[in-house]
């Protein structure tokens, strides 16, 4: 048994490490996605361009790096001790159903409930 807990800890880092890698290779494809699907509130509006005058690059894509980063982080905690996992699943599995909110139309498919006619 201890040897599929192994086994499965290391497909969960390589997917961690593989989904971070893939974000920071594909930055401004990352960045065009979360354009897309997130909007920034009134309220952190000036914070955001703050940032983006600071950095020099749209706050979209300073988000995408950072997403990719911390994926790769959390990848190799998961990878390199047994104890920093549950600190780390718990961040990486709210960060994965962010993730598949963001990118499925899920949405969509349950808002359409199907209509009864004649009744």
């Amino acid at each position: 048994m201890p040897a599929f807990i192994t086994f499965g800890r290391i497909l969960f880092a390589v997917l961690f490490l593989y989904s971070g890698a893939s974000k920071l290779f594909g930055i401004q494809a990352t960045a065009d996605l979360l354009a897309a699907k997130v909007t920034i509130p009134a309220v952190v509006a000036p914070y955001t361009q703050q940032i983006e005058a600071a950095v020099g690059m749209p706050f979209m894509q300073l988000l995408a790096i950072t997403i990719g980063g911390f994926e790769i982080v959390a990848g190799l905690m998961i990878s390199r001790r047994p104890s920093g996992l549950r600190k780390t699943n718990m961040s990486g599995n709210s960060l994965a159903h962010r993730t598949t909110w963001l990118r499925s139309d899920l949405i969509s498919g349950i808002s359409r409930r199907p209509t009864t006619s004649g009744r």
